[in-house]
């Protein structure tokens, strides 16, 4: 039980809901991974045999809050403002204006994909095409070890996106809808993204506003897709997955270019973003299978909210050759696409054995 008597760090409203998410993120797990999970913060262990014992949501509620907090954590799941900012609370996840921008970039290259297509580079000379070639051969030299894009439209940068969209906006409107509005944002994104490329200091104000301008560019690409006929209207989609080496998949039918080769110890990073027509609350599910993806793989973690961060720290146990890192995505509703949720992606990785 919680000591009444310690100072406690979240009001009752906002602990009450971070023990229903941790509780809905724990319960995504497997019996046994949740089991494990449990007894590792030291949380009174739930067993589905013993019928007179606590629930998993009982047993959060009645545990320490430093642990509830800990346990949050782990599972990548917002931890409420509310919580005092003292040195055992841990810091607030701050807004990364780079990311932020990255998110708005990309959200409107699938944009100019949706509407204008391939025929985008019609409106490049042969000088600007060299240009976007040397970008990527540039990058492919400069990045070792990492799998960069083959996609002329990833160089473009933000002054090109301005010109794309204005030139065409007829065809983006539908997604986009106010012109004005999208020239304040093209204008923001191409000051601060300047800033960032010089490494200048990034106003608190204008990261909140880079932020609020991916969120409303993503926000209206689901709106779009929610409008057609088909399960994009009804189910949440993925709009890609990206690992530490560069390598971005979008769908379950997409595959790597390479795969790389992993050492014990050594950290692997996944940017994920996903888009629900209605807004609900994205969960993500991380599974490390072996060298066939039919085979059941055991649960890495959760984490929850449209865009979303997971690290993979690579153990002795996920040694071998062509093991799958799946990343399964869903919403909040109780109906998905298929029995794995609303979308998912698999990469492929050779971890080597110590030596």
């Amino acid at each position: 039980m919680t000591d009444q008597t310690s100072v406690r760090l979240l009001n009752l409203a906002d602990h009450f809901r971070l023990v229903l998410e941790v509780r809905d993120a724990i319960s995504a797990l497997g019996h046994e991974d949740s089991y494990l999970l449990l007894r590792q913060y030291k949380i009174e262990a739930w067993d589905s045999n013993e019928y007179n014992g606590p629930s998993i949501g009982e047993s959060l509620q009645d545990a320490e809050e430093e642990k509830l907090l800990g346990l949050a954590r782990y599972l990548q799941i917002p931890i409420p403002q509310t919580v005092d900012a003292s040195p055992d609370s841990g810091p607030l996840t701050p807004i990364d204006p780079y990311n932020e921008l990255v998110a708005a970039e990309t959200a409107l290259r699938e944009v100019v994909r949706t509407t204008i297509g391939g025929d985008w580079i019609d409106d490049f000379d042969e000088a600007k095409i060299e240009g976007l070639e040397s970008k990527r051969r540039e990058e492919d030299k400069r990045r070792d070890g990492v799998t960069v894009s083959q996609d002329l439209l990833d160089y473009t940068e933000a002054y090109h996106l301005e010109s794309l969209l204005m030139k065409h906006w007829e065809a983006v409107q539908p997604i986009l809808k106010d012109k004005k509005r999208t020239e304040v944002h093209l204008k923001l994104m191409l000051s601060v993204r300047n800033t960032i490329a010089h490494a200048r200091p990034v106003a608190s104000f204008e990261r909140h506003l880079l932020a609020g301008v991916a969120g409303q560019i993503q926000n209206l690409l689901a709106v779009h897709r929610s409008s057609s006929d088909g399960p994009d209207a009804h189910y949440a989609s993925i709009n890609y997955v990206r690992d530490s080496f560069g390598e971005e998949i979008k769908s379950a039918d997409e595959e790597q270019l390479t795969v790389p080769r992993l050492q014990v110890g050594q950290t692997v990073s996944f940017e994920c973003s996903a888009s629900d027509p209605r807004g609900r609350e994205i969960t993500w599910m991380f599974h490390l299978q072996g060298n066939s993806s039919a085979q059941p793989g055991h649960s890495l973690g959760v984490a929850k909210g449209a865009q979303t961060r997971f690290d993979w720290l690579v153990s002795e146990d996920d040694v071998g050759e062509g093991r799958y890192f799946s990343v399964r995505m869903g919403n909040s509703s109780k109906y998905h696409r298929d029995h794995n949720g609303d979308g998912s992606v698999t990469f492929r990785y050779h971890v080597n054995p110590p030596l």
